[in-house]
Formats: C-alpha cells, sequence, structure tokens
C-alpha cells in the first residue's frame, strides 16, 4: 500500500514501514545534523546558563572551554574538540554545556550511538529533562530501536505531556510496529495541543483509514486539507478508495434499509 506519512520536513515517508524510512536511509548524509534539527527541533547550546554543575566551580574556566570547542567545531575539528571537552568533563562532569557540546560533535561525526551514550550519561544527573529524553528518542528511531525510542518518549511526554511534536513522533513509532489503537490515541492527543496542525490531522487520518475506520479518515483527512491544502498530493493513492468504500457502505446500507 503506498500510504504517505507527511512528518513535518517537507518530504513524505512510508507509513507502513517506519524502521525503513528515509530519514534512516540518510543516516550517514552530510546535512544528517541538519535533518535532526529540523524534525526534532534539537539545539544544542554552546553557551548560556547550564544547570548541572554538582557544586563545581570555575564557571569562567567552562567558558573558555565552551568557546574554544565552538571555535573547533565552526572549522570543523569535531575530534578535537570532543577531547578537549572530555579533558574538561573530567573535572567538571555535571555540567550540561561540556555534555551537550559533546553531543553536537557526535552528530556531525555521524555517531548516533555515541550522541545516545552522552544523552544517557545527561540523564544519570539530571533525569527530569524531558527534552533530553525527546532527543534521546529521536535518535534511538532513527536507528531502528523503536522499543528504546518508545520508552523514552513515554518518559519525555511523562515529564512534559504538552509536547505535541512529541506525541506526533510517538504515534508514528507505534506505526511501525502496527499498533494502530496507540497511534490514533497519541495523534488524539496531539491534536488537542495543536488543532490547526493540517500535518497531524493528515496522519490521523492515515491512521484510522488503516484501521478501516473509512468515515473517520475521509473526516480527518478534508479537514487536513483545508488547513493545508499540499497534503492532499499525499492522499492520492488512498483517499479515493476510502470514499468509494464509503459509498459502498451506505449504498448496501440504504438497500438492507428498504428490503426490511
Amino acid at each position: 500500500m503506498g500510504i504517505k506519512l507527511e512528518v513535518g520536513s517537507g518530504q513524505e515517508h512510508s507509513l507502513l514501514n517506519l524502521s525503513n524510512i528515509a530519514i534512516k536511509a540518510r543516516l550517514f548524509c552530510s546535512d544528517f545534523g541538519a535533518l535532526l534539527k529540523v524534525l526534532i527541533h534539537i539545539e544544542f547550546r554552546s553557551e548560556g546558563k547550564f544547570s548541572m554543575d554538582c557544586g563545581n566551580k570555575g564557571n569562567d574556566d567552562i567558558g573558555s572551554i565552551l568557546n574554544h570547542a565552538s571555535l573547533l567545531m565552526k572549522n570543523s575539528e569535531f575530534d578535537e574538540a570532543i577531547q578537549t571537552l572530555e579533558r574538561a568533563i573530567d573535572r567538571y562532569p555535571c555540567n550540561r554545556g561540556l555534555w551537550e557540546q559533546v553531543i553536537a560533535c557526535n552528530i556531525e561525526l555521524k555517531k548516533p550511538k555515541q550522541a545516545i551514550i552522552a544523552l544517557d550519561r545527561m540523564l544519570s544527573i539530571e533525569p527530569n529533562q524531558s527534552q533530553v529524553w525527546a532527543d534521546k528518542a529521536f535518535l534511538h528511531l532513527l536507528l531502528s530501536e523503536v522499543d528504546e525510542g518508545i520508552a523514552a518518549l513515554e518518559n519525555s511526554l511523562g515529564l512534559y505531556p504538552r509536547n505535541a511534536s512529541g506525541w506526533q513522533l510517538l504515534a508514528m513509532a507505534y506505526m511501525g510496529g502496527e499498533e494502530w489503537d496507540r497511534a490514533a490515541s497519541a495523534l488524539e492527543k496531539a491534536i488537542q495541543l495543536n488543532p490547526n496542525s493540517g500535518i497531524i490531522w493528515y496522519n490521523y487520518a492515515a491512521c484510522k483509514f488503516i484501521m478501516g475506520e473509512n468515515q473517520e479518515a475521509i473526516a480527518a483527512a478534508e479537514y487536513s486539507f483545508s488547513l493545508n491544502p499540499g497534503l492532499e498530493q499525499y492522499a492520492d493513492d488512498w483517499i479515493d478508495f476510502a470514499r468509494d468504500e464509503r459509498s459502498m457502505n451506505i449504498s448496501l446500507d440504504s438497500f438492507m434499509a428498504s428490503a426490511g
């Protein structure tokens, strides 16, 4: 079946095969970091206030280290930046800014597993960081580690349930495992938080179509088109089928009623 799922990046992905979506195929492409930031809105910060100091002093020293690492990163010297950051982490193991730059470097080096290790370290220090859990979840999903991705997303949403993008990503993960009821439920939560998102409504429509609930699918799809007309192109290969089947069911119901 050629149903398409829109994830908000302007690209289309197969609804029925999340583990092999185009994102995975591009995991080691040159714009992997940019792709990550677009889809999950990850922002790796090189300056600002960092909360995980564990009582360590030396903020001026940390600032200098972060600035030096940032310069190395701007020159694409990511391995050297990681070495600089790791030496600093030996002294300031709980500093969030250091870990965030390590994660950013590993993403630029296309080493998502190393980025996950750094995210795990951040979570071991400060486990109540919803966005860190979400970033970890997305990396797991990119690696087709769906169970780990779902678990991390559930932790993220448990801490901050008002994240519509998180619910949508969780729905896509459920779709990958053909858990349609759970996917629909997650999308309903996303719709409650962001009712004017045509993309979320379209994904909900596609999910309902797979579940065989054609009337709900058509209604959701048509509403998504009213919000974002460009989405209609993704439904060309299933919306007509859903409409025809609905018409057939209505005709059959009318016939049975008249025969009774």
